[in-house]
Parts: structure tokens; C-alpha cells; sequence
């Protein structure tokens, strides 16, 4: 039994999210049995077997990335997949306060899917022995099969001779050779027989989102009604926002907000200015998922390195198709978009960590929150700059900050 004590708890469970000073959680293998403030406190004080004090900093629910396509130096969709590799870099996202992911594979041949997908199967989770879940870092929620139903002038830095165009749930199969570990598809609705795929996706519990389309307002609406929930990374790899043309951003205002998507959205400063973050975010603020949409450069020097079969050059937190200026992924870390989209919108805490918590928990059929009976898998955040210090998974440390690290670092603001 663990007792963590002293800390502020970023609480989202509601839909407004608030601050709760004075909390303390009690954790028994892996999981959270009690919640609380000063009383419970008292209550176990010197009666656990390891008490923590967090020392006023902040708690968060683990943070969700459904779209990262590698990160350390390994691509999700590079030739040789191995499951090793890539529970290691399950350990490493743990750095930037992720505790769950989806594992996201470029658009790629048939024999790719089906020598990769088998390697990526959801994980992450030891059972009772929370040891074992903690060792094996964040926990893989399925496989986010971004492709390869695209637009052709929307492929962005997918390989066109890749790109093709739906055909039902069974050719979907027959072109991935699974689909027990596949979690969500990004697809181009307006595609011939796309609203049809959507419909059988979704019958089996797969999360269609709309990406690397040329989609209006009234295919997006189609789409909807179809079953797809999500917009993949807002902005990107669509049609930009015209008065009588909305595209997929008209879905996010009027009607029911209910029947809204959620949206995905990559704030590194780069891919999106201020302004249309702003933009989104005051027309549906409760669909808002941050993502990283990171690519194997993240956490790794400048260079040369390879997305799928695309060659891309990574410079200055930039990374772009080899030759050209067509952005290609990004290298940001999701606790630095975090950052970034509070000095953008100037949302509270609670209202940004819902963005990578509750919501993209939501789309996968789950809570986000912490709570009694729940993973202990969260994230302390300094009550100062919002850095990460320390990342726990199954109630054990996973990551520890080094002291001042984030003071060095340095990350865009767009003012």
C-alpha cells in the first residue's frame, strides 16, 4: 500500500475540472482505493507502507496520445518491427507524461500491415502484478491505422502509390490481414464507398476519424451520422476554412453538441498558428484532443531519418518531407503542446489536461480520470512551470525528472 500525499488534484472528472488542494490517494496493486483530502491524510498517516509527499505540485490523470508514429529514434512503420523495440519506446513516452497510446502506421503495402500489426498488439497491462504492468511503460490501446483511404492531393507525406480508395470492412481486412488490435482508422469520407466503410468499421468497434481529405461540411455531416467521431489533426492535410466553404470545421459548430466529433490537433506552433487554435477551441472547447502526431525524430537529434517509406528532414523542431516544405510529422513532446495550447488559449490546467485525458479517453470507450478502482497511472506536473517531474503507471515510478532540466529547455510560443 502506498499513500501519496500533499499534492494539488487537476480533477476533470466533471465537465468543468477544478483544482483540489490538499489530496491525498491511497494505491494497492495498481489501482486507486481511496481519494481524498487532509482527513484521509490523517487517516493513513504512518500506517502505509510508503508514503510519498508530492510537496504541492500538481496530479494529473495519464496522458493519451492517439497518434504517434514513432518517437527515440523508431518508426511504428519501418522495416523491421519488433515488439522490443517497441515496448521500449513505450518506456521513453513515459517522459512526457504518457501513460496510454495508440501506435500510429503510415499508409503502407499489404505485406508491411501484416508484418508489422502483429508486433503492435494492445499491451500494457500486467494484471495484478503492477510491477510488470509498470516495466512494460505505457500502455499500447490499439493500433491508430492513419491510411490509406486519402485524397490524393491530401496525402500530405504518405507515399501515393499507397494511397487507394475503400472498398468495405472485408478488403479492409484483407489488406491488414487484423483488425482485433486496430483501434481507429483515418480515412477521407468522401471517397467512393467511403460512407459504407465507416458504417462496417464502426460496427466493429473501430474509431473512424476524417483525415487527409477534401471533404465539405455536408460529406463531413454524411460521415458523421455514418459513425466517424474524431477529425484527424485539425487544419492539416484538409481544406482550409472558407466563408461558403467551410470544410470539416463547420462540424464543429451548431446543433447538438453531442453529435459534434472530437478533434484532434497538433499545437507544436508549428503546424497550426494561435489564431486558428483559438479559433477551434471557442467553437467546440469539449472535442479538443491534442496529439502528438510525432515522428521517429521526436527525442532524437537533427537529421535524416525515415517515415515509412518518405524520406524527412528534421531541423529546428521542424519536420518536413526530403526536398520539399510539406510537413511531415512532428518532434514535439504532448506535455510541451500541453504548454503551448495553454499560452494560446489561455485555458486553465484543468480545462488543458482534459484535452489529453478525458476527451481522447472518451473516443476509445474509456474514463481518463482518476478514480476509485481506477489505474493508478498519472502524472505530477511542477506547480510553477506545468513540466513534468514524475510519471507513475500502475501506482510505480516510471519516469523522475532530473532537478532544473525543463529550465533549459526551449520550446515555440507564436505571440
Amino acid at each position: 500500500m502506498a499513500c501519496f500525499q500533499n499534492f494539488t488534484l487537476v480533477d476533470v472528472s466533471d465537465g468543468e475540472g477544478r483544482l483540489v488542494h490538499h489530496s491525498c490517494m491511497i494505491i494497492e496493486n495498481g489501482r486507486i482505493t481511496q481519494l481524498g483530502g487532509d482527513e484521509l491524510h490523517q487517516k493513513w498517516d504512518g500506517k502505509a507502507s510508503d508514503i510519498v509527499d508530492l510537496q504541492g505540485h500538481f496530479v494529473a490523470p495519464g496522458f493519451l496520445d492517439l497518434q504517434t508514429n514513432g518517437s527515440f529514434g523508431v518508426d511504428y512503420s519501418g522495416p523491421t518491427p519488433s515488439r522490443s523495440k517497441f515496448v521500449s519506446v513505450a518506456r521513453k513516452l513515459c517522459r512526457q507524461g504518457v501513460t496510454g497510446y495508440c501506435p500510429t502506421l503510415v499508409s503502407l503495402r499489404s505485406d508491411q500491415y501484416r508484418s508489422i500489426l502483429p508486433e503492435l498488439v494492445p499491451g500494457g497491462d500486467g494484471g495484478e502484478d503492477a510491477e510488470k504492468t509498470a516495466g512494460l511503460g505505457a500502455r499500447n490501446f490499439g493500433v491508430h491505422v492513419e491510411g490509406p483511404y486519402f485524397c490524393r492531393l491530401k496525402k500530405g507525406a504518405h507515399k501515393e502509390e499507397n494511397i487507394m480508395n475503400p472498398s468495405g470492412f472485408r478488403e479492409f481486412l484483407e489488406l491488414t490481414g487484423e483488425s482485433d488490435g486496430i483501434a481507429i482508422v483515418t480515412m477521407a469520407p468522401e471517397l467512393p464507398r467511403g460512407i459504407d466503410t465507416i458504417v462496417e468499421l464502426t460496427e466493429r468497434d473501430i474509431v473512424v476519424s476524417m483525415g487527409h481529405t477534401s471533404a465539405g461540411v455536408e460529406d463531413g455531416r454524411r460521415a458523421v451520422q455514418a459513425g466517424a467521431t474524431l477529425i484527424t489533426h485539425l487544419f492539416n492535410a484538409m481544406n482550409g476554412l472558407h466563408h461558403r466553404k467551410p470544410g470539416l470545421l463547420g462540424l464543429l459548430t451548431g446543433g447538438d453538441e453531442e453529435r459534434r466529433p472530437y478533434w484532434s490537433l497538433i499545437c507544436d506552433g508549428i503546424h497550426v498558428c494561435k489564431e486558428a487554435v483559438c479559433l477551434a477551441y471557442s467553437a467546440h472547447p469539449k472535442g479538443c484532443v491534442l496529439v502528438t502526431d510525432s515522428m521517429a525524430a521526436m527525442g532524437c537529434d537533427d537529421g535524416e531519418l525515415d517515415l515509412g517509406d518518405v524520406k524527412v528532414i528534421v531541423k529546428n523542431n521542424k519536420a518536413t518531407v526530403a526536398g520539399t516544405d510539406t510537413l511531415a510529422g512532428a518532434v514535439t513532446m504532448l506535455d510541451e503542446c500541453l504548454r503551448i495550447f495553454m499560452s494560446f488559449t489561455g485555458c486553465s490546467l484543468p480545462d488543458a489536461v482534459r484535452c489529453v485525458t478525458v476527451h481522447p479517453a472518451r473516443i476509445l470507450g474509456r474514463r481518463g480520470d482518476l478514480h476509485v478502482g481506477g489505474n493508478a497511472d498519472f502524472v505530477v506536473l511542477d506547480k510553477e512551470t506545468h513540466s513534468v517531474l514524475k510519471t507513475y503507471i500502475a501506482g510505480k515510478l516510471v519516469f523522475e525528472e532530473e532537478p532544473n532540466t525543463y529550465l533549459k529547455r526551449k520550446y515555440r510560443e507564436d505571440n
